[in-house]
């Protein structure tokens, strides 16, 4: 069955039929057993191209960012495997690549430093999480650079809706990026720091990453 659908032009309204159920509660692993099982596979083009057709039908560009997160679960597996197999070297797009590459690297160092806080000194995590904090500011120029090249790229060719989303992504980062380093400053931070961790750097760490899968 899901070979006939990949060859149909329905294979589009099966995959924004299953969104819909997942926004109306349909939990994300039986979303993705009706994916595997009606639609198979999905490239990044297509999604561009369901997000701009919900848009079109009436859904806010709030719901499917606020939905973001969980579509880049539903399409993972498949997503994935599209990734492993383009690579453009000189291409701007492989620059962004490369950079998300250095952005995994960053992330994954800090992530490595606060677990099992209990063991370590509190004084060297929090330098640690500064000195990320700042390196993690430099991600700015790689949102802009992606809000001024890629998105009007997208727009010219009808896809308004996917970099609307994206910005609105874009945003929360830095809103996460801004309360951490402010977080960050307090005097009190080596009393709390299980806790800031928990609620600034886990969360910031968790989209900049999340940000990397969309992305690519």
């Amino acid at each position: 069955m899901s070979e006939l659908i990949k060859k149909k032009p329905e294979k589009k309204e099966v995959i924004k039929n299953i969104i819909h159920q997942l926004h109306e509660g349909l939990s994300v692993e039986d979303a993705k057993k009706k994916f595997d099982n009606e639609a198979g596979s999905i490239t990044s083009s297509e999604i561009a191209e369901i997000e701009q057709s919900l848009i079109n039908d009436g859904m806010s560009v709030d719901e499917i960012k606020k939905f973001c997160n969980v579509h880049a679960l539903l399409f993972e597996s498949s997503l994935s495997q599209a990734m492993e197999k383009e690579e453009s070297p000189g291409h701007p797009i492989n620059t962004f690549k490369l950079e998300n590459r250095q952005i995994e690297k960053l992330t994954g160092n800090l992530k490595e430093d606060v677990d099992d806080i209990e063991t370590k000194d509190p004084a060297e995590i929090i330098k640690k999480i500064k000195d990320f904090l700042l390196q993690l500011k430099e991600i700015e120029h790689h949102y802009v650079r992606k809000e001024q090249l890629l998105f009007p790229f997208l727009e010219k060719y009808g896809f308004m809706g996917p970099s609307k989303v994206m910005w609105g992504k874009h945003n929360e980062i830095r809103e996460l990026l801004k309360n951490a380093s402010a977080g960050a400053d307090k005097e009190e931070l080596s009393k709390n720091l299980k806790t800031y961790i928990s609620d600034y750097i886990n969360p910031l760490i968790e989209e900049v990453e999340g940000m990397i899968f969309k992305e690519e």
